[in-house]
């Protein structure tokens, strides 16, 4: 039996005994009837990332070219044939629109009337900037979705982007931000002072404009690189990942004010609401390359050099053409477990049902 069937069998017994025990209901908290939440979610509630796949339209989450990734430093290819980021676009961001949101498995920053938007940095045309949401743990020590040889950040930041050109040949692109608990920070504290504010999911409250540049560590000349996809469900496997090689700090009393964000209420399980863990386990590499670049050129060199990039966006990468563009499943036999997965979502539907009457 494998670890994750015999997961999935705790999972539910564990529920079921709950239910069943002195033949006694569960007790479940009152639901807001206008909020229901996707059916996906972490370890808290809603079906967990190994079991994603098995919902409608998220098979690609069993695909072999998944998010996030373990980055071993020993084993990257260095590639500075390419051309540095042009941030400009994240600089001048004085008018721009931003609301902050808690979305019960997430908060997010985002620009509801213009997007900035970034160019260069080996992505195959300008892409625009659409949120920016982050990924914590229960404690400061880990929360991170990637790992830089095999070891969390306290936080993770996503820079979301997507090709201002609608060409299904385009990739999304995230940029991402490691967090480590140490000193203050006074430039995220535009977006901590206000968690306040949305301390309940579908809560949603206008930021003060700053610049967006300020949430990037002081350098960024070095990233790491690598094609995979989303890192929530659909799983989308057509986005370019750069991981900034340098990472910036919060303290802890900021990391916690994380921590304290409410979700959505447990169905089955005891235990508060916060928003906790909301990290993915990393995928497997498989045939993948994780690259370094630290470019020292500019806009021209990459146009002279443009031949040589991957036409689909994953540039210089090792793969060919196809093999980026491609979707790969993973098509192991996961028949048995899907059939459980697919009980639990209907009880997980039922019960929401029955508490929102």
């Amino acid at each position: 039996m494998t670890s994750k069937v015999m997961l999935l069998f705790f999972y539910i017994e564990t529920i079921i005994l709950q239910a069943t025990e002195a033949n006694e209901e569960v007790q479940v908290t009152e639901l807001p009837k206008a909020i229901a939440g996707p059916i996906w979610g972490y370890y808290q509630g809603g079906i967990p990332p190994p079991f994603w796949s098995c919902l409608a339209n998220n098979e690609m989450c069993a695909g072999t070219m998944q998010s996030p990734v373990n980055i071993e430093t020993r084993y990257v290819v260095r590639n500075n044939k390419i051309s540095k980021f042009c941030f400009s676009g994240l600089r001048k961001t004085a008018g721009i629109k931003m609301e902050l949101k808690n979305t019960g498995l997430a908060v997010k920053v985002q620009f509801p009337d213009v997007q900035p938007i970034i160019k260069g940095g080996g992505l195959p045309g300008p892409h625009k900037l659409l949120e920016l949401h982050f990924h914590w743990g229960d404690t400061i020590q880990r929360g991170s979705e990637h790992l830089i040889n095999g070891k969390h950040s306290a936080l993770e930041a996503h820079f979301v982007f997507l090709p201002t050109r609608d060409d299904p040949k385009h990739f999304a692109a995230v940029i991402g931000v490691m967090i480590y608990a140490g000193n203050y920070n006074p430039n995220y504290e535009h977006i901590v002072s206000k968690l306040k504010d949305v301390k309940h999911i579908g809560d949603k409250t206008d930021l003060d404009n700053f610049p967006i540049m300020d949430l990037f560590p002081e350098s960024t000349r070095c990233w790491y690189r690598y094609c995979g996809s989303l890192t929530t469900p659909p799983c989308r496997e057509k986005v370019i990942w750069t991981v900034l090689k340098h990472s910036i700090s919060m303290s802890e009393d900021q990391i916690s004010e994380f921590l304290k964000l409410m979700g959505e209420p447990r169905v089955f399980t005891e235990g508060n609401n916060n928003i906790v863990d909301t990290f993915r386990p990393v995928q497997p590499l498989l045939q993948r390359k994780v690259t370094l670049s630290c470019p020292r050129r500019g806009k021209y060199y990459y146009e002279q050099n443009r031949r040589n990039a991957n036409e689909y966006g994953c540039i210089n990468h090792g793969y060919g053409t196809q093999e980026c563009h491609k979707t790969y499943y993973n098509h192991s036999s996961q028949s048995n477990i899907c059939l459980w997965v697919d009980w639990y979502r209907r009880q997980l539907i039922n019960k929401k049902e029955t508490i929102t009457k």
